[in-house]
């Protein structure tokens, strides 16, 4: 038997039943998965996963409180449209869909049981892929898109946050950053202050050998007196870049190229 379950907006103290049905429905499969990092760019039919997610700060009702649908009040209609997510049990797994207004058909349809009938009840469209898969033997939750996630784990975008100005200001410090005249700090755009939270940790151990790697790959990015001078938010992009190494040369071909995606082989 498999159970659909749903959370509301400004309910989140109560959980609704929405319906039960004994036909299977499919779970996709996650063998081809990978640790999130935001580094790595997803193909076709992969997921990022989290392990041990019991232990993480990323709250859900369903995973964390254990809800059952014995528990849960049955949904009215009415409510539909304050639905933010349904949550599906089958079996070892919880399927997780972020329900937009898309996803509430509110039109006139023709419906085929024993005979047409033409109806104008509210309806819910459920997917055939999921925005997240938990598997609860496992303690793993797979997903794919960070963002349309949010609402339904609590502060799971914390996975990916943006650097404070404290941040920044050791980052530029480590790093030997200058800002030309015309960009500063306050100019730093919202994709680059999440790629600084990520790489304030890494450390450049020989500036001048890091240096000649800029020059080498004709990045557009200057050394003066010992500093980087950062003069946009393209120039302090390929500066990050660089200090992920996105910039490389093949061995065969000796040719120069960057990549836009990557992932750490385990050793």
């Amino acid at each position: 038997m498999c159970f659909i379950l749903a959370e509301l907006k400004g309910q989140s103290d109560k959980i609704f039943s929405v319906c039960e049905f004994s036909e299977d429905i499919e779970v996709e499969n996650t063998t081809d998965s990978h640790k999130y990092t935001p580094h790595y760019k997803l193909e076709q039919g992969q997921w990022f996963y989290i392990k041990n997610f019991l232990s993480k700060q990323f709250k859900n009702p369903f995973i964390h409180e254990k809800i059952k649908d014995s528990e849960c009040l049955q949904i009215d209609k009415s409510l539909y449209n304050k639905i933010i997510y349904l949550c599906i049990s089958r079996d070892k797994f919880l399927l997780f869909q972020k329900i937009t207004p898309k996803y509430i058909l509110r039109k006139k349809l023709i419906t085929f049981k024993d005979t047409p009938e033409l109806s104008n009840e509210p309806r819910i469209i459920v997917n055939d892929y999921n925005d997240a898969i938990y598997d609860t033997e496992n303690d793993i939750l797979y997903f794919k898109n960070l963002n349309k996630i949010k609402g339904i784990f609590k502060n799971i975008e914390n996975l990916y946050t943006e650097a404070t100005d404290e941040q920044i200001d050791k980052f530029t410090s480590d790093y030997k950053i200058k800002f030309s005249k015309n960009f500063t700090k306050k100019d730093i755009g919202v994709f680059n202050r999440k790629n600084i939270a990520l790489a304030i940790d890494s450390n450049i151990k020989n500036h001048e050998s890091f240096c000649d790697y800029i020059q080498k790959y004709s990045i557009n990015i200057e050394c003066e007196n010992g500093y980087y001078m950062i003069s946009s938010n393209d120039n302090l992009k390929n500066f990050i870049d660089a200090i992920n190494e996105k910039y490389y040369e093949t061995e065969y071909s000796v040719e120069k190229r960057k990549i836009n995606s990557f992932k750490t082989l385990e050793q």
